[in-house]
């Protein structure tokens, strides 16, 4: 089956933020879970989950992707970024929740002040 330019989009998506919660967790050098990792964690699998591909081929479209090693913030960033090049219709169904949820994480954990 073939799957379209915002399917792999929206699974890039998905890494951009399960690496940010992963960048995030390593930074602070501690055996606690941070909740805004543990958030960006959820939010990533969720968005992971809601893709239209079956397993083995959501399992192969995330493994050719490299880990995004950068700052959590810029990390958000591209991905909400990487949103805004398709229209919300393109992307699975329960997309804007996600969406919506990763501004109001950018907002209001890594927004400059």
């Amino acid at each position: 089956m073939t799957y379209t330019d915002a399917t792999y989009d929206w699974v890039k998506v998905a890494a951009l933020i399960g690496d940010a919660g992963s960048a995030l967790q390593d930074s602070l050098e501690q055996e606690d879970h941070d909740p805004v990792a543990l958030r960006l964690w959820r939010l990533g699998s969720n968005a992971l989950l809601m893709t239209p591909m079956p397993h083995a081929n959501l399992r192969d479209a995330y493994k050719v992707l490299p880990r995004a090693v950068s700052d959590p913030r810029d990390l958000l960033l591209r991905a909400e970024e990487l949103t805004r090049s398709h229209s919300i219709e393109q992307f699975p169904s329960g997309a804007s929740a996600v969406i919506v949820e990763l501004i109001d994480v950018i907002r209001d954990h890594f927004e400059e002040r």
